[in-house]
């Protein structure tokens, strides 16, 4: 009987050790870190996955991997990809701990706004606004939804108090004016001197291709 206890208890330690031999450190989450910087995005983004969605690994590297997830997306120009990443990412961590998810819910509200869902791109905004009122996201939300809502300067006429961060549109030439200092880039929004560049057939083509990854059997 001993010897069958004696066995049970290293059967147990070998699958709790196989179990937990694939999770991933603070290392791997550096080096998908180091392939996004690269600008590699496509390899970073199947890092960030594997990461991001080990449930062995701890919860703070997966948070961190899930975002930059969607983020990756959004460089390569795959809305319906990053839609649904930030989509799981806020599913799966918007749990009581809020790091990252006033980042999210707003580049998940420009991403909406790129395949032209202007109603869940003012959820987000107004979500993200809602919930955190102060700091860099809810105040691009605010100036997004300003936006949508037509609380900017047109045709001379100031409609409301905040000025798009991002125009969705070529703005007119102006003078010249003197070079304002460099303003450095956000970390975490993918969409800071970034525009994605779509054109509607492709737009169409991604979407059927995400609709038939998704579709149920």
């Amino acid at each position: 009987m001993k010897r069958l206890i004696s066995l049970l208890a290293v059967v147990l330690c070998l699958c709790l050790a196989a179990s937990t031999a694939y999770a991933y450190s603070r290392y791997d989450l550096q080096r998908a870190d180091r392939t996004r910087d690269r600008g590699d995005f496509f390899e970073a983004r199947r890092q960030y996955s594997a990461i991001a969605r080990d449930y062995y690994t701890e919860q703070f590297l997966r948070r961190q991997a899930g975002y930059f997830l969607g983020f990756c997306s959004v460089r390569l120009n795959e809305p319906y990809n990053a839609i649904s990443d930030y989509r799981w990412f806020l599913r799966e961590f918007d749990n009581g701990n809020t790091t990252l998810i006033p980042d999210a819910l707003y580049v998940l509200g420009r991403t909406y706004e790129t395949v032209d869902n202007v109603r869940d791109a003012k959820w987000c905004y107004r979500e993200c606004i809602r919930r955190f009122s102060y700091g860099e996201f809810p105040q691009k939300s605010r100036e997004r939804l300003n936006y949508l809502e037509g609380g900017y300067n047109h045709g001379g006429y100031t409609h409301g108090g905040y000025g798009p961060h991002y125009s969705m549109e070529a703005a007119p030439a102006a003078a010249a004016a003197p070079a304002a200092p460099a303003r450095a880039l956000s970390a975490t929004d993918p969409f800071d001197g970034f525009q994605m560049d779509l054109q509607s057939d492709k737009v169409e083509a991604l979407k059927a291709t995400f609709d038939k990854l998704h579709e149920r059997p």
